[in-house]
């Protein structure tokens, strides 16, 4: 590093550091969520100190706009990693980067969504909190905008969450089910099993809460069958 730094190479080798990690991160973002979970998350566990090292030289360039997209970029592709176990860490640097003035629609979208999953409480998907119903509408709306619908699937299933909190024939119940409707919409467009899986188990949650049991049961049970065909 410091050869590099006489060099006035420094700069240059970290920001394509920073490069290189945004695109192993784009692509765990979609092998998180499915049969490839259980190798990206070893992949993204052994890679921790290259990511802390990418964050860490991002967040002493932060007046300059191309590292607040980095910055964004790369947090809001780890929200699935953080959530599968690492929330604190997780809390820390989103909280951090989503302050930070400037970034893309597009990358300020993918962070609000990963804050939507690591703020939740007891570090469970279907626990609602009014932050993290907070985040989802505002990544939804810019997803929606940029008509990057598959992401906008995924925030209407964890603004959904805000439904387990409802009573029989509360409006939040209805508005719950007007999403994942959505979403599973969505879902059989992309293939996306694993998608209709998170939103089948956000559904069971719902009708447990008002009380709908005879619906809630199968729901659960084919939520579980199709996390368990994704391994």
């Amino acid at each position: 590093i410091e050869k590099l730094a006489v060099a006035g190479e420094a700069d240059q080798v970290a920001a394509a550091h920073v490069a290189y990690f945004r695109s192993v991160t784009d692509a765990a973002e979609w092998t998180l969520r499915g049969a490839g979970q259980a190798a990206t998350l070893r992949r993204l566990r052994d890679e921790l100190p290259n990511l802390r090292a990418a964050f860490g030289w991002l967040a002493a360039r932060e007046k300059e706009p191309a590292r607040v997209e980095d910055a964004l970029h790369l947090a809001g592709g780890l929200g699935w990693f953080w959530h599968f176990g690492r929330h604190v860490e997780g809390r820390d640097v989103l909280r951090h980067v989503i302050a930070l003035d400037g970034g893309s629609p597009a990358a300020r979208a993918r962070a609000l969504q990963a804050v939507s999953l690591v703020e939740r409480p007891r570090s469970c998907p279907v626990h609602p909190s009014p932050r993290c119903a907070e985040t989802a509408a505002e990544s939804l709306e810019l997803f929606e905008q940029l008509g990057d619908v598959r992401r906008a699937a995924i925030s209407r299933v964890l603004l959904a969450v805000e439904g387990v909190s409802a009573r029989k024939g509360d409006d939040r119940a209805t508005r719950s089910q007007a999403l994942l409707a959505a979403a599973d919409e969505q879902f059989t467009a992309d293939d996306d099993a694993w998608g209709h899986a998170l939103a089948a188990f956000v559904r069971m949650e719902t009708y447990l809460k008002t009380g709908d049991a005879a619906r809630a049961l199968p729901t659960g049970r084919a939520a579980a069958a199709a996390f368990r065909a994704l391994s």
